[in-house]
């Protein structure tokens, strides 16, 4: 009897020591690798283009930090918090060509995202990435990033903020993305 409760005993902490093993390769590792072995052999390079602050890979007068952190703004600003729509979704890559997006900084950080995308690194993920890696190139603080975003499949709505809106404007649309 006694014999019996021992092993019924091993056997419910193995079941127990089996839920608590950490899966490997993690859902996460590829992200973290992108964003955080930069340099030495095999780095994944991804803040090379913004290395320094002020790198201007994209051509004169382009500065590539500044380019990617507007795709993440243009990307989330047209989040909705009373409906849930929207938001850090990958859904600018089908709206390039709409009024809202202008100017030749969202193809290219898009492409140059593209080069890191697999199935472990979603596009909304690999943006947020690329606000993470400006902010720290260019003297700023380190700002939480979180991964498991899953990519649009479609455009999303219109809604970035345009510079000829007035003031009572930008604070309504502030006010939708969850700013106050």
């Amino acid at each position: 009897m006694r014999t019996k409760t021992l092993y019924a005993g091993l056997l419910s902490l193995a079941a127990t020591a089996a839920k608590a093993d950490p899966t490997w390769p993690s859902e996460v590792d590829h992200m973290e690798f992108i964003v955080y072995q930069l340099q030495g052999f095999k780095g994944s390079l991804f803040n090379d283009a913004i290395r320094p602050c002020d790198n201007e890979a994209a051509g004169p007068g382009r500065i590539t930090a500044s380019e990617w952190l507007r795709v993440a703004f243009h990307d989330m600003s047209t989040h909705n918090r009373f409906t849930g729509v929207g938001g850090l979704d990958a859904s600018i890559q089908f709206e390039l060509n709409n009024g809202e997006n202008t100017g030749p900084g969202h193809r290219t950080s898009l492409e140059f995202y593209a080069n890191y995308l697999t199935s472990r690194s979603s596009m909304a993920d690999l943006i947020a990435a690329g606000v993470y890696a400006s902010v720290r190139s260019c003297g700023g603080p380190v700002i939480p990033l979180r991964v498991g975003r899953k990519d649009a499949t479609a455009a999303g709505p219109l809604g970035v903020p345009q510079p000829q809106n007035s003031v009572v404007t930008f604070r309504q649309q502030f006010d939708r993305m969850g700013f106050t």
